[in-house]
């Protein structure tokens, strides 16, 4: 009897101790060392369950894990991704660890229906600015005239299109 009480509460702590969820938390930035706000921040583990969470104003993000290993992935419009793979959760004295993280800023262009041109995307924090214009600023025309001995040089207007 007194074995059969002894085995459950071994097994009933070894479950409250390899139980217990770690809270991941750590910063995102970008290259400069400022915040990226936003970010989205995805835990895969081997056994594939998914746990997501984005960064909050200050760059900071919080998941709340079991213990194992798993494959990190960091996202924000305007960085490449940031993936780590086998980083190893562990059930630690403080049931905490912290993970920071540098995204790169993409160099990718993404099309947005326009000539490469005509769009330009820039990435400002929280919110995604783009650009577009009409046409591509060009040089404007001079048409030369000659009075004489001198040439009068005159900007040439263009006809629009209808």
């Amino acid at each position: 009897m007194k074995f059969l009480i002894a085995t459950f509460y071994v097994t009933a702590l070894s479950l409250c101790i390899f139980g217990q969820n770690i809270k991941l938390t750590g910063t995102v930035y970008d290259p400069n060392g400022a915040i990226v706000v936003g970010a989205e921040v995805n835990a895969i583990s081997a056994e594939k369950r998914q746990s997501s969470t984005k960064s909050k104003d200050d760059g900071i993000f919080l998941l709340d894990l079991v213990a194992g290993i798993y494959r990190l992935e960091f996202y924000s419009p305007g960085f490449k991704t940031n993936a780590v793979n086998k980083y190893h959760i562990v059930n630690s004295t403080y049931g905490k660890m912290s993970f920071d993280v540098v995204l790169h800023v993409s160099t990718e262009h993404k099309p947005c229906g326009y000539s490469v041109g005509d769009c330009i995307t820039v990435a400002v924090q929280k919110n995604e600015v783009s650009i577009l214009s009409n046409k591509i600023p060009t040089q404007p025309k001079i048409k030369k005239i000659k009075k004489g001995n001198k040439t009068i040089k005159k900007e040439k207007k263009d006809k629009p299109n209808k």
